[in-house]
């Protein structure tokens, strides 16, 4: 069976990114047992692994290598005390940094000497010859082992770097290593950079020298084996280039490649074994990494099509000239000054920063502008994008000794190839093919597409009518289920729909398109909601008329549940809004892809004008409050219904409405606005979130008069629909009530208390200013947290939960119920609100211990470990989160 070609090179380029990956498992995998000789960051840490654990410890003092070990031989401690001249120092660790060592004078870095200490026993160690590695260290040293150098790198007080990114490996001489005694190793130390000085980043450790040393050359000669891989990749789209001159982006990519393949091996180990100088190496590493940044922005800047116009043009002059300007600077400072602490300096500086805050803005913007553009090329490099952004970040925390952690960059740009690779290649490919069918089979196409015409012509009169009763029948299907079902003295609705389709029907005339407005009043756990929903599905006409008959029959069912069961009229807002968005993303779903919809479902709390709500890549809701437009949104939480694939926690969000305020919901097609057209005649179409801002401000917050606004600025070119919520418009102002003066005073007495620390005091008193007035919510948060201080659980989980009643909008007294509930052994109270706060504070970690907690107490173990390894994932080394994690195990 023949493999299609697309497949194939799919199928090639994983291949090799799996050998990288594999590469990478060679670094601390051995058949035989090697030792580790890494140190804790503390003594105490040491301790705790044992008698035997290695501590390095370092000292700027000048010592006799050889008398030293003698000395300290023949004291054969049990223990590694080194004395007062010396500081224990975890390894690797850069010393300036951890201040173990005092920084050397200005001028007199590269003449200073320092040295690292370790004392270790050899009991159990192989009978074969042995070596130790010392890891990368900055940047010369000499290493004494019992006082015989057993290896050096670098020329002691050169002007120039030695070797300040080699992984030090020495073999011991025969004889040398104590196999059942004590060992002492030495490592002097010389910097080159006044603030990096140590072994600062892979690992120490001994053992059999065979086996560390095929180890060592396995994992760099893999390295090198995927590096041929990209270069072949890069040659081939030169190729390609040189075939079809017009596609510059094959020239860049290739360029990008070439330059790849050269940083990334002048980053490996084998560059030491081609005996060139140092200092040349990384003249050329610098030089290469600058050149890739130049051209992967000249390739994301040419593969896709940008409006040209006079603002485009401005805008690649400013780019270009900016990326010359920044970047040939690098070159020429990297190929004239012969500091390589300056080229770090300004690669760390201007280079990365120009790079991070610059061109890859530049570039996302371009890569979601396409994905806005419906270009598929664009998902799968924005993809690759975020791999490249994931592993510079953890590159750069490795570089600069935050994290001892191997560099990612290299399997990132594995993807990132793999993906840029397979887009050009399909795009030659689909080129190619279309032009071969083109010329085989013009003729034929010319009469199939005049025969074509022919027939459409005679069908069109029949098919017309018979799409326009499909029109009129499912525009009667979806009428019954949207519009305003409900009224509320306090939240007031107003709905807008202007649908693109309009059409004729026989003596009717109506519209059809994707979007939908509906509201409803439902009541839950005895308290008034107004919920409201405003959707836009994918698709036009009869297309998107399927999406809102679908989301429409959906919410419809949900309500009429709510009104008819007590037990999801028990739910809470937040519960009841996961549910509806479980649902609908498992009706959507079972489309496969080929119905999607984003919408914004809100729950507006009639008394107090809390909203919840949950926004499904729709528009941004709008805030109308004294006479200013602003979103109440900042970043996308979920895509839209019927995405497959998504992850992570259900989130729902809060906003707390004021008197007067009012909230505008809106679909696509508020922004979707054409106003003209270009000099080729292709429409300009808005591309402005922030212009709905100023439309709604023209409008003065009123649904007609935004409309007419939207409108003035050009044609509508979607369907387009609008909510307005507004809550408690022209009330009248509440009337302060006279409370007596024992109130006041008993209120003064228990916050003075409380903030005295003087908790039974204030929980007298503010229980008598609460027998005056049972609805003051500081004096009830107040006396739910003095309970909680106090132990008086059940009292703590009463006043809170009246609280949060009155202030259903904080968010920590949930907490603070839940705890309260579990401490009072009400389990299933105490789920309830960890659950609320977990779907409104996903990362929170406290509740998710505490959840995991309770429902360990529930006997529901698989969630409980399922919530613990939540917390753990966001916080490692939460030590409550280990304490329970022992007792489940135990359990």
């Amino acid at each position: 069976m023949r493999i299609p070609g697309r497949l194939r090179f799919l199928t090639f380029v994983s291949a090799l990114f799996s050998i990288q990956l594999s590469s990478g498992l060679f670094a601390r995998s051995y058949p035989v047992r090697m030792v580790d000789l890494d140190s804790p960051v503390s003594l105490d840490s040491a301790a705790e692994k044992g008698a035997d654990a290695p501590v390095w410890w370092a000292s700027a003092s000048k010592i006799d290598p050889a008398a030293y070990s003698t000395v300290v031989l023949a004291q054969n401690p049990l223990r590694d005390e080194a004395g007062p001249d010396w500081a224990p120092v975890p390894t690797p660790s850069n010393l300036f940094e951890s201040k173990a060592l005092p920084l050397p004078e200005s001028g007199d870095v590269k003449s200073s000497s320092y040295w690292l200490r370790l004392v270790f026993r050899a009991t159990g160690h192989s009978r074969d010859a042995m070596a130790i590695r010392l890891g990368e260290i900055s940047d010369r040293d000499r290493a004494y082992l019992n006082g015989v150098r057993i290896g050096e790198t670098g020329v002691w007080g050169a002007e120039l770097p030695q070797a300040y990114d080699k992984h030090r490996i020495y073999n011991i001489p025969e004889g040398l290593l104590r196999r059942d005694g004590l060992n002492v190793l030495l490592v002097e130390l010389q910097p080159y950079f006044d603030y990096e000085l140590g072994i600062c980043k892979n690992y120490t450790e001994i053992g059999p020298a065979a086996v560390m040393w095929q180890t060592h050359y396995n994992k760099n000669w893999f390295d090198v084996l995927f590096l041929i891989a990209y270069l072949t990749v890069g040659m081939y789209f030169l190729f390609l280039f040189v075939r079809r001159r017009s596609q510059r982006e094959n020239l860049f990519f290739g360029l990008f490649c070439i330059f790849l393949v050269l940083y990334q091996f002048l980053r490996t180990q084998i560059k030491y074994e081609l005996g060139m100088d140092f200092h040349l190496l990384k003249r050329m590493e610098y030089i290469s990494l600058f050149m890739m940044f130049i051209m992967i922005n000249l390739f994301i800047r040419n593969y896709f099509e940008l409006p040209r116009n006079l603002f485009m043009r401005w805008f690649d002059r400013v780019l270009y000239g900016l990326g010359a300007l920044v970047f040939g600077t690098g070159i020429f400072i990297v190929a004239l000054n012969p500091d390589t602490a300056v080229w770090s300096a300004y690669n760390n500086g201007y280079a990365l920063k120009t790079q991070s805050f610059v061109f890859i803005p530049v570039m996302l913007g371009i890569v979601i502008y396409s994905m806005f553009k419906k270009n598929r090329d664009g998902f799968f490099i924005f993809a690759g994008m975020l791999f490249i952004i994931a592993a510079f970040v953890i590159d750069q925390l490795t570089h600069h000794g935050i994290l001892n952690f191997m560099r990612v960059m290299g399997y990132a740009f594995a993807f990132f190839v793999m993906f840029l690779a397979v887009i050009l290649a399909n795009r030659f490919v689909r080129l190619h093919n279309e032009v071969e069918d083109l010329n085989k089979n013009l003729e034929k196409k010319v009469q199939d597409r005049t025969q074509q015409l022919a027939d459409s012509l005679n069908e069109i009169r029949g098919l017309k009518e018979q799409q326009d009763g499909d029109y009129w029948l499912t525009s009667l299907l979806i009428k019954p289920l949207k519009g305003l079902f409900g009224r509320s003295p306090n939240v007031s609705i107003e709905l807008l729909e202007r649908q693109k389709k309009k059409f004729k029907f026989r003596k009717w005339s109506s519209e059809i398109g994707g979007d939908i407005n509906a509201v409803h009043k439902i009541t839950l756990r005895g308290r008034e909601y107004t919920v409201v929903i405003n959707g836009d599905a994918m698709g036009k006409s009869i297309q998107g008329a399927g999406g809102a008959l679908v989301l429409g029959t959906v919410f419809k069912s949900v309500i009429a549940r709510t009104e008819m069961s007590s037990h999801a009229a028990n739910k809470y807002p937040e519960q009841w809004l996961k549910e509806c968005f479980i649902e609908f993303q498992n009706v959507f779903t079972s489309f496969d892809g080929t119905m999607l919809m984003s919408a914004i479902i809100a729950l507006v709390d009639d008394r107090s004008g809390l909203v919840y709500f949950i926004n499904a890549e729709h528009p941004w809701a709008v805030l109308w409050r004294d006479g200013k437009a602003e979103f109440i949104e900042d970043r996308l939480h979920f895509r839209k219904f019927g995405t497959t694939g998504m992850e992570g926690s259900l989130e729902v969000k809060l906003f707390q409405m004021r008197p007067d305020d009012a909230l505008i919901l809106g679909s696509d097609g508020r922004d979707d606005i054409q106003t003209g057209v270009d000099e080729r005649g292709l429409r300009i179409i808005n591309e402005s979130e922030q212009e709905f801002l100023r439309r709604v401000e023209d409008g003065h917050g009123n649904l007609i008069d935004i409309e007419e606004s939207i409108l003035a600025q050009g044609t509508l070119t979607d369907d387009f629909s609008m909510i307005r919520i507004g809550y408690k418009e022209d009330a009248p102002l509440a009337q302060e009530t006279d409370y007596p003066e024992e109130y006041r005073m008993a209120l003064q007495a228990g916050r003075k208390a409380f903030r005295e620390g003087a908790l039974e005091e204030a929980e007298k008193h503010l229980l008598a200013a609460l027998g005056y007035r049972p609805d003051d919510q500081e004096a009830l948060r107040d006396v739910g947290q003095i309970s909680y201080r106090l132990k008086k659980y059940a009292e703590a989980v009463s006043f809170s939960g009246q609280y949060s009643d009155l202030s259903p909008g904080d968010s920590d007294v949930l907490y603070l119920i839940s705890i309260s509930a579990k401490q009072a052994r009400q389990y299933m109270k105490a789920a309830d609100f960890g659950e609320r706060l977990r779907l409104r504070q996903p990362k929170h970690v406290k509740n998710l211990i505490n959840l995991a907690d309770v429902y360990r107490l529930l006997g529901n173990h698989a969630r409980s470990e399922m919530l613990l390894g939540l917390a753990l994932e966001l916080d490692p080394e939460n030590k409550n989160a280990a304490i329970l994690q022992d007792v489940l195990q135990k359990a």
